[in-house]
């Protein structure tokens, strides 16, 4: 992850709805990344349903001990499942053309 210099606050994600799903893994995140992490827009009810994961974060914003508590750290065995398959396919019937290209 970058940002532009003149950058200094940055939230990792917000809940534009209810069920947001955001994972980063093994990524370098700049000092720009606020401690909290996550942003819930002022809608507490989205803190209960949305699903904002990190494993492996490394560099300057990658301290998790100030995230907010609805955040996750992740353990290594969670993210056995995290592979792009997992992630973007809506169903059995319907897999992203980028997957399929790649196979």
């Amino acid at each position: 992850m970058t940002a532009d210099a003149k950058v200094s606050k940055v939230y990792l994600g917000r809940p534009w709805r209810a069920h947001a799903y955001v994972a980063f893994v093994n990524c370098e995140l700049p000092k720009c990344i606020r401690p909290e992490g996550w942003h819930n827009w002022g809608q507490t009810e989205n803190e209960h349903t949305a699903r904002y994961y990190e494993y492996g974060s490394f560099g300057d914003g990658a301290d998790v001990a100030k995230r907010v508590t609805w955040s996750r750290k992740l353990e290594k065995g969670q993210i056995d499942n995290l592979t792009p398959e997992n992630i973007f396919k809506l169903s059995d019937s319907w897999i992203p053309g980028y997957l399929q290209m790649q196979k």
